[in-house]
C-alpha cells in the first residue's frame, strides 16, 4: 500500500481516541484493583483467618426446633445444649391436618386460626382476629377426591 492513499488525519485521531480508552481504562481498573489489598484494619489484625466451610464440625447444629410449654428439655455436658424431650404427635390430628391441607378450596384467615386452635392445644390467635366455628362433617359423608390422581408403580 502506498502512502499516498494514507489518511494522516485519521489515523491521528483514532490514535487519541485509543489513548484517552487506554487513559479511561486505567483510571477505572486501578481502584478496583488496589480494592484487592487488605485493609489497614485486616493487616492490624495479623495473620489471615482459615475458614472450613467443607462441613459441619461437632457441635453445630443443622436446625433449631421450637418447644410447646409443656416440653421439657434434658441436660447434656454442654451447658448450652439440652435434649429435647417432645411430646407424642397425635396421629389423628395429623391426619385432619393432612386432608385439610389437600382439600381443593382456599381457605380464610379465620378458617385457618380456628383450625390451628383445634389442633394445637398452645396456640392462641391474636387479639380481635376472628375465628369462625368448623363445620361438623357427618360420619356417613363421602370422602373429597384427592387434588392429584395417586402414583402408579
Amino acid at each position: 500500500m502506498s502512502e499516498a492513499n494514507v489518511d494522516k488525519e485519521r489515523r491521528t485521531w483514532i490514535a487519541i481516541t485509543c489513548g484517552a480508552g487506554a487513559i479511561g481504562g486505567a483510571a477505572v481498573a486501578v481502584p478496583f484493583v488496589s480494592s484487592f489489598a487488605p485493609s489497614e484494619r485486616a493487616k492490624a489484625a495479623g495473620a489471615p483467618v482459615q475458614a472450613d466451610i467443607s462441613g459441619l464440625r461437632p457441635g453445630e447444629k443443622l436446625f433449631e426446633e421450637l418447644l410447646a410449654s409443656e416440653e421439657a428439655t434434658l441436660p447434656t455436658p454442654h451447658p448450652k445444649l439440652r435434649i429435647a424431650l417432645s411430646r407424642a404427635a397425635n396421629f389423628d390430628a395429623v391426619g385432619q391436618m393432612v386432608a385439610w391441607c389437600e382439600r381443593d378450596r382456599p381457605a380464610d384467615d379465620a378458617e385457618v386460626r380456628a383450625r390451628l386452635q383445634a389442633w394445637i392445644p398452645e396456640y392462641k390467635p391474636p387479639a380481635g382476629a376472628p375465628v369462625q366455628p368448623i363445620p361438623v362433617v357427618p360420619a356417613d359423608a363421602p370422602a373429597p377426591l384427592p387434588l392429584r390422581a395417586p402414583r402408579r408403580r
